[in-house]
């Protein structure tokens, strides 16, 4: 047991602190994982809004991707972004898969040529 004053410390697998999840082994998959959500999200306002307005100029739609997803990848990454996550990989992907108009199943590879 831990003590703070005469409050009991409760000992917790993991912490999120402005965002950051934290753990014991400095693991932030588990924080890249909830901002990958939390900017997936947000990519499907960014979708919603492009139907609605058929289809954006390319320079409109990076400056909204820039203004709306990016900010949300952005923030905490000097914590966690040392190393590259599939799942935050995905995100520019799934981008530009919509901006390109292909589906799914196109490969990585061929986006990112």
């Amino acid at each position: 047991m831990f003590f703070c004053g005469d409050k009991q410390l409760e000992i917790v697998d993991k912490y999120t602190y402005l965002g950051i999840v934290l753990n014991e082994h400095s693991d932030y998959s588990i924080t890249a994982k909830t901002v990958a959500q939390s900017a997936n999200r947000a990519f499907g306002l960014l979708i919603a809004k492009c139907k609605i307005m058929d289809r954006l100029p390319y320079d409109a739609f990076t400056k909204l991707y820039d203004s709306v997803v990016w900010p949300i990848i952005d923030y905490g990454a000097p914590i966690w972004g040392v190393k590259s996550y599939s799942c935050i990989n995905a995100v520019h992907n799934r981008a530009i898969l919509f901006l390109l108009g292909k589906g799914g199943n196109t490969p990585n590879d061929a986006v990112a040529g």
